[in-house]
């Protein structure tokens, strides 16, 4: 299994085949307050996923001490640097913002030669995502058409919204009937032509580039894993596309 990280610049770097992945622990928000004359506590969390922390040992290795300076050099310069991304799987990635800890011991009989190393990762997005992105794309063609959204992912995504129509469409909405989640949007530059993108993950609102959060009303939609029924109402004809990355603890 190969590890490597990858700058915002994108330089990789890779970890020789002795570093592992040592585990992929998470924690969940948990707030307990004491009950008042009963046994065990009231969770008043969010029971939502804390931040997470990814912990990969091995070891660094050089035929002289100069060449083991230098790849410590090269690893501590690879690990320094803040908003990466860590690969340990072909096909998915986590975000990493920055190093936490790193522990160093010289192996006993190859002083300043080899050590073992253990590096911890601090992830504030706990989520792994795919390489790829997913899409889904449909033809609205009446007001109350129902279509399914399919997340093949094992948690919630949050989808780019994109909207085009050929007609004027001042006034729509769309509900995600699965989740229970809805939004409308009321603008009367949204003409023939015109797409407008609603960033589920960043929360924001922009037709031809330009933010129109004033337009919006409502929630921004997420994907529940598996299948989403979505409804529309309003003016046809128009299009809705839906791109995101499916992700996984």
């Amino acid at each position: 299994m190969s590890i490597s990280l990858k700058d915002s610049s994108d330089n990789i770097y890779t970890f020789n085949d002795t570093f592992n992945v040592k585990g992929l622990p998470f924690n969940i928000r948990i707030n307990g307050i004491q009950l008042a004359y009963g046994h065990g506590v009231k969770d008043i969390g969010d029971n939502k996923i804390s931040e997470r922390l990814i912990t990969i040992e091995g070891n660094v290795y050089g035929d002289t001490k100069a060449a083991y300076d230098t790849a410590m050099e090269n690893l501590y310069a690879a690990i320094y640097k803040q908003n990466q991304t860590l690969y340990y799987d072909s096909d998915q990635y986590i975000n990493i913002k920055s190093i936490s800890k790193v522990t160093h011991r010289f192996i006993k009989g190859a002083f300043e030669r080899t050590a073992e190393v253990e590096i911890r990762l601090f992830a504030e997005d706990p989520f792994f995502y795919k390489n790829t992105q997913s899409s889904s794309f449909e033809s609205l063609l009446t007001s109350g058409q129902q279509f399914d959204v399919y997340n093949p992912g094992k948690v919630e995504a949050f989808p780019i919204i994109g909207m085009t129509t050929r007609v004027p469409n001042a006034d729509f909405s769309i509900n995600n009937i699965t989740a229970g989640l809805s939004f409308s949007y009321q603008d009367a530059g949204f003409v023939e032509g015109e797409t407008v993108l609603f960033n589920c993950q960043e929360g924001t609102v922009k037709r031809g580039g330009v933010d129109k959060i004033r337009y919006f009303d409502g929630a921004f939609i997420y994907l529940e894993a598996g299948t989403n029924t979505f409804e529309f109402v309003g003016t046809t004809i128009c299009g809705i596309s839906f791109l995101f990355y499916e992700r996984n603890l």
